[in-house]
């Protein structure tokens, strides 16, 4: 027995490789599509709880009737101040967006689903991005519609409004994406909202007729230009969040 030899089967140079290549595949995965990444999201949890439920679908239609409605109500005295209606409108542009936001996540921390996600592939702010994105589309095609039914009753420049509506909403949209990077989702989140409201109000009634000028005045092309460079700051941070580890609870 004492002279007895131990063979180890040591792999051959092919299994060693194929190893490897196993480990490295697993470890470093191909990147997926946006596309991709949405069905898969799909098959996990289904569209209800990546996109719109019924309950935000309610809510948010209640909130945007309520607001629309009473801008719609003074909008004949508001016009007679640009400033206050170009600078209201600005203001309250990512409103849709907003209030399907807020929503969404306050169902998500009420129902405890938070720490269900966390087990998932994918991460929190995946599906947190997956449904801002939705939701802005949303957004878009309501301020849209509401500019549209607006221009029946009072006289407006369309599309200047469309321009300062969608900058509004991506600045918005990009200024909370950022905002996320860091974790702490509700208070960040919490603290840039008040500072969008508190900043544009206090901007209406210090400096109104300064602001009327820059929103009547500024060029379309100045307009054009400033979308495009919110829209890649948009899609920056959307590609930033996208590619965050998750690093734990408390970044919710």
């Amino acid at each position: 027995m004492e002279n007895e030899k131990w063979e180890i089967p040591y792999p051959t140079d092919e299994e060693i490789e194929q190893h490897v290549a196993f480990i490295i595949k697993q470890g470093l995965p191909v990147k997926q599509s946006f596309i991709h990444l949405l069905l898969d999201l799909k098959r996990q949890i289904g569209w209800k709880y990546v996109f719109l439920s019924y309950g935000e679908a309610l809510f948010s239609g209640l909130i945007t009737l309520i607001i629309f409605s009473y801008i719609w109500l003074i909008a004949d005295d508001i016009t007679t101040e640009s400033f206050m209606f170009n600078g209201m409108f600005f203001m309250l542009s990512p409103l849709v967006f907003l209030s399907l936001t807020a929503y969404a996540y306050y169902q998500k921390r009420s129902n405890n689903t938070f720490e269900l996600e966390m087990t998932m592939k994918y991460t929190v702010f995946q599906l947190l991005i997956c449904r801002m994105l939705f939701f802005s589309g949303i957004a878009i095609l309501v301020n849209m519609s509401f500019i549209l039914i607006l221009s029946l009753k009072v006289e407006i420049d369309i599309f200047r409004l469309l321009l300062i509506s969608l900058t509004g909403l991506f600045l918005f949209s990009a200024g909370l994406l950022l905002s996320l990077y860091n974790g702490q989702v509700f208070k960040r989140s919490m603290v840039f909202i008040i500072a969008w409201i508190f900043g544009n109000t206090l901007l209406l009634i210090t400096v109104g007729q300064q602001y009327a000028r820059i929103l009547d005045n500024l060029p379309i092309a100045v307009y054009s230009v400033l979308l495009i460079g919110v829209l890649a700051l948009y899609l920056y941070s959307f590609k930033r969040l996208m590619t965050k580890n998750q690093e734990g609870v408390f970044e919710c």
